[in-house]
């Protein structure tokens, strides 16, 4: 038992130096982008995005206080998805193939929503929020 402890510090010893060095030759790239909010909106949060990059959120109205209103950033440019002077609405998800994924409570009934090529798609139900959505389409 005795020789046992002392190789296996040395094993340990060794992992931290092997992953320093890996790291030191391929450290992360990031970019730094300014998202602004749509026109006519401000104060824009961004709350997902997915491994290309679309990032999606949400940014408040001008017009209308304290309403949300869903928004993507599509090539760094911002666009207002889904949600009406008298609701609001938070995009959370996207996947890989540009689905937007998230909730709106249009006429006041709070519904979970798909958003993709222009096209809004209210789920089914009530009280729904969707925050993530899978290459297969499955939505959580």
């Amino acid at each position: 038992m005795m020789m046992f402890k002392p190789i296996m510090r040395h094993s340990l010893a060794a992992i931290p130096c092997a992953l320093a060095s890996t790291a030191a030759a391929n450290p992360p790239q990031f970019s730094l982008i300014e998202l602004c909010a749509p026109p006519g909106m401000h104060s824009p949060v961004p709350l997902g995005m997915n491994d290309q990059g679309l990032i999606v959120g949400e940014a408040k109205d001008d017009g209308q206080g304290a309403y949300m209103a869903a928004v993507a950033w599509i090539d760094d440019d911002p666009v207002r998805l889904t949600g009406t002077a008298i609701s609001g609405a938070q995009a959370f998800g996207a996947s890989n193939d540009g689905t937007v994924v998230g909730t709106t409570d249009e006429s006041f009934v709070v519904t979970a929503f798909t958003w993709k090529n222009d096209e809004i798609t209210l789920l089914s139900g009530t009280h729904g929020i969707a925050h993530a959505v899978n290459s297969s389409g499955t939505i959580v």
